[in-house]
């Protein structure tokens, strides 16, 4: 998932469509993003030799952690973010063990 040009087809939607889609502003999921980028970081040389890409976004984990308290499938979580079952049950476990 390319986050930015998902938050541009968001908006394009409506204005208020981030905020019913994720129950929060987007300042107020930026302000999250920040707090847990000091917990949780991935490694991108890894990420690159073992999936042959980038690793998972700080944006991406809070958006599957969301998604999934929410009652989402994990399935369609991890499909539109376009990452493996593994990377989601590591981005979500990442979260969900964060004390904030």
């Amino acid at each position: 998932m390319e986050w930015d040009k998902y938050i541009e087809e968001l908006t394009s939607v409506g204005s208020d469509e981030f905020q019913w889609t994720y129950r929060m502003e987007y300042s107020s999921f930026l302000k999250l993003c920040t707090i847990i980028s000091l917990i949780v970081q991935f490694n991108d040389q890894m990420s690159r030799h073992r999936a042959g890409k980038d690793s998972i976004t700080v944006e991406i984990i809070l958006h599957c952690f969301i998604q999934r308290i929410g009652g989402g499938s994990h399935r369609d979580m991890r499909l539109s973010a376009g990452i493996s079952p593994a990377t989601f049950i590591i981005a979500y476990t990442s979260a969900s063990l964060i004390e904030v």
